[in-house]
C-alpha cells in the first residue's frame, strides 16, 4: 500500500525506509523498475549509538542489518543511508556493499568531511550522493542567498571531484587543488562562466592535472 502510494502514485523516485520491521517491509519499495529503496544504514545523528552501533554477535547492529538487507534488492533498485560522521566505519560498510549508491548526509553543519567520505566511500561509478542540506539552505538571510546557495553547492562539488581526481591518479588532495589554481592562472582563466566549464568537464581537469604534475 505505502510503495503504491509513493511510487506509483505520487511517481516518487526514491524513498528512505527502515529495515528494522524485516525483510516484508521492505520488498514491496523493490517491485517498481526504476524507483530506489533508500535503506537506513548508520545515520548521522548522536543517538544512532543507542541501537545501530550496539554489539550483536561479535559486531555492531548496523553491519547486520546493511548485511541482511542487502540480499532483498540489489544495487540498481537499494541504497543506503551512512551518515558522514560515521566515516570511520565506512570501509567496513563498503566491504558488505561494495557497489551500492550511498546516501550521506551530515556533511557541513553537522561535521562531516567531504574529503573523508570520498576517501573511504568512493566508487568507480562514483557510489555516493552527498546531502550538504544546512550548509546550503542557511548559506545566507540576505537578498544574496540565490548567489551565497550556489557557491555553497559548487564548493562542495569542487572538492568531491577534486579527491576523485587525486585517487585516480594517485597523488595528494592539497597537489590536485595547488595544480588546479596553477592551471587556471597559466590558461589565464578569469572569468566565472570559463571557471565553470573547465570545473564542470572533469575529463578535461584530469588530463591537465595529470599533465602538469608531470611536467612541474
Amino acid at each position: 500500500m505505502y510503495a503504491k502510494a509513493f511510487l506509483k502514485r505520487l511517481d516518487a523516485d526514491a524513498i528512505t525506509i527502515s529495515p528494522y520491521m524485516g525483510s516484508d517491509s521492505v520488498k514491496p519499495f523493490l517491485e517498481y523498475k526504476d524507483k530506489w529503496a533508500i535503506v537506513l544504514g548508520l545515520t548521522s545523528n548522536e543517538g544512532s549509538a543507542d541501537f545501530q552501533q550496539q554489539q550483536l554477535n561479535g559486531k555492531e547492529l548496523y553491519l547486520h542489518v546493511i548485511e541482511t538487507s542487502s540480499k532483498w534488492g540489489n544495487e540498481n533498485n537499494m541504497m543506503f543511508v551512512v551518515g558522514a560522521t560515521k566515516v570511520q566505519m565506512l570501509s567496513n560498510i563498503r566491504k558488505i556493499v561494495p557497489n551500492h549508491f550511498l546516501l550521506v548526509p551530515g556533511i557541513g553543519a553537522q561535521g562531516g568531511s567531504l574529503q573523508e567520505v570520498c576517501k573511504y566511500g568512493l566508487t568507480k561509478e562514483i557510489g555516493l550522493l552527498v546531502n550538504s542540506s544546512r550548509a546550503i539552505i542557511y548559506a545566507s538571510n540576505e537578498l544574496d542567498f540565490a548567489e551565497k546557495a550556489a557557491n555553497e553547492a559548487k564548493k562542495i562539488a569542487e572538492e568531491m571531484s577534486n579527491q576523485q581526481i587525486a585517487d585516480d591518479l594517485n597523488i595528494s588532495l592539497r597537489t590536485v587543488e595547488t595544480h588546479r589554481r596553477n592551471i587556471m592562472q597559466k590558461l589565464n582563466v578569469k572569468n566565472a562562466v570559463s571557471q565553470d566549464y573547465f570545473f564542470s568537464n572533469e575529463n578535461i581537469l584530469r588530463f591537465l592535472i595529470n599533465l602538469y604534475s608531470k611536467i612541474s
